[in-house]
């Protein structure tokens, strides 16, 4: 079923409460070349199938219209084609800092930010620290935090992997000294 591109364009627009007038440019992602949204209309007014079996793009990979703070973006995948709406990102009131993580401990291409720093945070944590097995009773020491996992070592030398559910922290015992 064919549609115009500039209908498409038009509903992608109203379903994330832009108008025409909210377009400050239309062009390449690289911003070499550009128009006005007036020009736009003129040359976007055409059939199209954005979900044909051909193989190619019907309109330029790179093309963008551009708001004040939001900018849609061409996609494609298995011969279909469709804008993206994107808004540039906000800055929390009190970001936290990730320039201590280790951007190669990434184990997938889905994991967040967040996931990486809230790792770091239990590696620093409980790294080095006493658990007890709640179920088993015997203690180990913690030598590596996986998402699941404490990998331990106990008092003997053995190694353990416990799971993080089946741990509990061991209290420091009292320093004299402090007494």
């Amino acid at each position: 079923m064919s549609e115009t591109f500039l209908k498409e364009t038009l509903e992608m627009l109203a379903d994330n409460g832009k108008t025409p007038a909210d377009v400050l440019w239309v062009g390449s992602a690289d911003g070499e070349y550009a128009i006005g949204w007036e020009a736009f209309e003129k040359i976007a007014d055409f059939e199209y199938w954005p979900h044909s079996n051909t193989t190619g793009i019907d309109v330029p990979a790179d093309l963008i219209i551009v708001g004040e703070d939001w900018w849609l973006e061409r996609h494609e995948y298995d011969c279909s084609e469709w804008w993206e709406y994107k808004t540039l990102p906000t800055k929390g009131m009190a970001p936290g800092s990730f320039d201590t993580i280790d951007m190669r401990t990434v184990r997938q291409s889905t994991e967040t930010l967040k996931e990486l720093c809230l790792a770091k945070r239990e590696q620093d944590l409980y790294l080095g620290q006493r658990i007890r097995h709640k179920e088993k009773g015997f203690e180990a020491t913690v030598n590596i935090v996986t998402s699941v996992y404490f990998v331990c070592q106990d008092d003997y030398g053995a190694p353990h992997n416990i799971r993080k559910t089946d741990a509990e922290l061991v209290e420091a015992p009292e320093d004299e000294s402090d007494k």
